[in-house]
């Protein structure tokens, strides 16, 4: 998470987020993995050394690819605002908040995540907070960026989705626990009356 507070016709990045410490242990266990094997396969097979190193920096680099950079750019100039994510190996994925455009909260383990799609294409995946033993959330204003952006018009899921991050930024901003939120199913009155039913919100109003 983050303190900044966004200005006006700021990018937005939205830092990474990581579930109960699933990133570190991803990296720690790859390099232990790596640096096993590379030491094994030297000395028990010296003449080998060639591939031994082109598999060890494979092994490195692929957590790395799973890491993307998330930002949500701001509508500007008659243009509409944008969610964007970018992985290291490929080209980025950027998704308009215009008519066409689907938003929803969906869940996966311990998370909740944001998840946009335009007309055609990848969607962009926005991690909004993760439970288990983690306890993290988006700021509130990280959050009310996040709303205002996905309620523009025609966005499908939009007015539900951009209530509950509404109520998610409420909910964060008094400090209250991480495990208890409106992503979760948790969180005020105003947003437990408005949720529709299952684990999934938005996709279906306009």
């Amino acid at each position: 998470m983050t303190d900044h507070v966004p200005a006006a016709g700021e990018r937005v990045v939205l830092g990474r987020m990581s579930s109960a410490g699933i990133d570190r242990w991803i990296f720690v266990g790859s390099a232990v993995m790596a640096l096993g094997i590379g030491g094994w396969a030297l000395v028990t097979r010296p003449e080998s050394r060639g591939w031994v190193l082109a598999v060890l920096v494979l092994m490195v680099l692929t957590p790395l690819a799973m890491v993307s950079r998330v930002w949500l750019e701001p509508a500007m100039a008659g243009r509409p605002a944008a969610l964007v994510q970018k992985y290291l190996w490929r080209p980025a994925t950027r998704v308009p908040m215009e008519e066409g455009a689907r938003v929803e909260v969906v869940h996966r383990g311990p998370a909740a995540a944001l998840e946009a799609r335009g007309r055609s294409g990848r969607p962009v995946r926005v991690p909004l907070a993760v439970g288990g033993d983690s306890h993290q959330s988006r700021t509130p204003d990280e959050l009310r960026a996040l709303a205002a952006a996905v309620a523009a018009p025609g966005v499908q899921g939009g007015r539900s989705v951009g209530v509950l991050l509404q109520a998610q930024a409420d909910h964060v901003e008094i400090a209250a626990p991480v495990p208890e939120s409106p992503v979760f199913g948790g969180g005020s009155a105003t947003w437990s009356a408005l949720r529709p039913k299952g684990r999934r919100t938005g996709g279906d109003d306009g």
